[in-house]
């Protein structure tokens, strides 16, 4: 005969599957990645994503939380802020780069899959050069890109440029968790730097053409976010790839 503990636990995964079920729904007619319902529902128990098909973990971690109507509710606030297209790593707090976990939040922009290939390439770059190699991260946004060649070619000397106060606060964060050797520097990256020569010189900043409609979730979020504002206003469409300059 089952015991009020396995009634309770059998209660529990089908409440837990049946909120990943109505979430993802509500996702998937919103054009959003279905998985983001996983992300969150992990972010509010303090778990993995993939600890949630741990049946045994998340039983035990909701034994531990005495008021699940509030946990509900933080999810469901979540899941609402993610239908009105704010970022999934806003609202998780984390983006994943490479090896790194950047700190992320209005402010700054994401920093995306695709600019792991800049890393790569300058990675790849750094190891045909006497060491030590001096790099300058132009725009650093996050501090992704200087975070991820100062972790993984240790002897480099990297400086991340940034303007934006917002922007600032998540590069300086990042830097003082991940790597402190990262010297950072604040201002336009037009005069901060006068006379200073350096091996490799990278930026990434934001682009889209200037035929192409901006995607409605970033039209939605443009009047919470200046790096938005700016990728409105700047567009730049000459920077179709990612600029690798060498000095």
């Amino acid at each position: 005969m089952p015991t009020k503990l396995h009634v309770w636990q059998a209660l529990t995964n089908m409440k837990v599957r049946q909120i990943l079920l109505d979430s993802k729904s509500q996702l998937a007619e919103s054009g959003i990645s279905e998985v983001d319902a996983e992300y969150l529902l992990a972010h509010v128990l303090g778990l993995s994503r993939m600890d949630l098909h741990n049946t045994v973990l998340v039983e035990s971690t909701l034994l531990g939380i005495e008021d699940k109507d509030v946990l509900e509710e933080q999810f469901y606030d979540l899941l609402d802020r993610r239908l009105s297209f704010e970022p999934l790593q806003y609202l998780t707090g984390v983006a994943g780069f490479r090896y790194l976990n950047i700190e992320v939040g209005p402010g700054v922009l994401v920093p995306r899959p695709e600019s792991e290939l800049l890393v790569e390439a300058v990675l790849q770059h750094i190891e045909n050069l006497p060491a030590p190699v001096s790099v300058i991260d132009l725009g650093a946004g996050s501090g992704a890109l200087s975070l991820a060649i100062a972790t993984e070619a240790p002897t480099t000397r990297v400086i991340a440029v940034e303007k934006s106060p917002e922007a600032l606060f998540w590069l300086k964060k990042n830097v003082s968790v991940i790597a402190e050797n990262v010297r950072v520097v604040e201002g336009d990256v037009a005069d901060v730097l006068p006379g200073i020569k350096c091996d490799i010189v990278i930026a990434n900043p934001p682009y889209v053409p200037d035929s192409q409609e901006l995607p409605r979730m970033l039209l939605a979020l443009s009047h919470t976010s200046p790096c938005l504002v700016v990728l409105q206003e700047w567009r730049f469409h000459k920077y179709l790839s990612p600029l690798l300059a060498v000095c």
